[in-house]
């Protein structure tokens, strides 16, 4: 009896491993089927681009007015007195902006350097003199600021800078740093030279007129 008793227990033992088997196996079969949900996120937009609007005056003319020709030297230039031009460039969204000033009278600066921009033919190949543009009082959102021009991609930053032809002009805060904004402003001074009666291959008439043309491509950036 007793060893009949153990056998019944062994037994026991035995159903109860074997049904705990089987429903380890059965779970595991049930955990492998179900599969969790899943969601996709997703990250969606569109770029857009600020809109600037220039304000300046006199539709971007610049006049000298009517300039005697008794004042042409024979063999040296003649500085004229210059002019100051103040523009802004209103945004309607913060950006970073910047220029690049193109010479329309390329080859026509009786003097030669990298600031200096034609002010026109005269004569067949004479040439009428040059003229230069300083970038000064600069601001953004009425806050005085550093300017640059740069050919390149790097910079320094200066309290005033001189537009050059083929170069990228802006606004700074420090070099290589440019300052974003909504509202760009300063003063362009115009300073023209008349070239010399040689430059200008003989003597001139009433008819011939100053033509520097100089256009300023403003570009920005979010």
């Amino acid at each position: 009896m007793i060893l009949f008793v153990k056998y019944m227990e062994i037994m026991n033992m035995k159903n109860t491993f074997l049904g705990g088997a089987m429903l380890s196996a059965v779970f595991l079969s049930i955990s492998s089927a179900w599969s969790a949900p899943s969601i996709e996120l997703k990250v969606t937009g569109a770029f857009t681009t600020p809109s600037c609007n220039l304000v300046n005056g006199n539709s971007g003319t610049v006049e000298l007015g009517k300039i005697s020709v008794t004042g042409i030297k024979q063999t040296s230039d003649t500085e004229l007195a210059a002019v100051p031009f103040v523009f802004a460039v209103t945004c309607d969204s913060a950006t970073f902006l910047s220029f690049k000033t193109v010479d329309n009278r390329a080859g026509t600066a009786s003097t030669a350097n990298d600031k200096n921009f034609g002010l026109g033919a005269v004569n067949g190949t004479g040439k009428l003199g040059y003229y230069t543009v300083e970038l000064l009082q600069a601001r953004v959102d009425g806050s005085s600021t550093g300017t640059f021009t740069t050919k390149g991609s790097t910079f320094t930053s200066m309290p005033t800078n001189y537009l050059q032809p083929g170069a990228r002009t802006g606004w700074s805060r420090g070099d290589n740093d440019q300052v974003g904004g909504k509202v760009f402003g300063g003063t362009l001074l115009v300073k023209p030279y008349l070239a010399s009666e040689k430059a200008m291959n003989g003597l001139i008439t009433d008819q011939a007129k100053l033509d520097g043309s100089a256009t300023l491509a403003f570009s920005y950036g979010i």
